[in-house]
């Protein structure tokens, strides 16, 4: 079921699936999300979207023509765009984000918005394993993807563990972000850019 996937929020419903914000909403959204607050700042912003559709990750309709967009949608230029702040090479996350899209959505994207995350303070987190120099060859590469809840109760010692793993036993790049704060401002703003 990748379509439609619907998380909850207290009483707030998050439709991943349905069509529903323009493109300007998306990217005021995504301004707000980044810091980009300077006609220059949003110019940059702008020809990063624009390069990650003609690199079709959520391909536009062409000049002139009114596409919708899902949050789901619009999650995945947010992705996109996260990875590039730690130097990923865009079209290296498209192909990431496109051959993990309906995973990542299915079980995190909609986890971030839930109530355990968002209410009893145990967010999702993103994690990445970029290879930004020593995957120069090719051009930078994300080794890996993933999420982690920060409490896990299968495993009370999951996040510290996979850090010192990373860090200690692997010696390689270890890169999170809490996606819960970074979901609850991008629909925040989306919600009050289309009201």
């Amino acid at each position: 079921m990748t379509g439609h996937i619907v998380g909850m929020v207290g009483k707030a419903r998050y439709d991943f699936g349905n069509a529903q914000y323009s493109y300007g909403e998306v990217e005021s959204a995504l301004a707000i999300v980044f810091g980009a607050k300077r006609l220059a700042e949003k110019a940059r912003l702008r020809a990063h979207i624009k390069h990650l559709q003609r690199l079709n990750l959520v391909g536009g309709a062409g000049k002139g023509a009114r596409v919708a967009y899902s949050l789901g949608q619009a999650s995945q230029w947010l992705l996109a765009l996260l990875a590039a702040e730690i130097g990923v090479n865009q079209s290296v996350i498209v192909q990431t984000i496109k051959k993990a899209w309906p995973q990542l959505l299915q079980r995190w994207f909609e986890r971030a918005l839930d109530d355990d995350a968002t209410k009893t303070g145990n967010p999702v987190w993103l994690t990445l394993r970029p290879e930004t120099m020593s995957g120069w060859a090719e051009q930078g590469s994300v080794k890996w993807i993933g999420f982690l809840r920060w409490k896990d109760e299968r495993s009370k010692q999951l996040p510290y563990t996979l850090l010192t793993k990373a860090v200690e036993e692997e010696d390689e790049w270890l890169c999170a972000r809490n996606l819960t704060r970074v979901m609850l401002k991008f629909t925040t703003a989306l919600e009050s850019e289309g009201n």
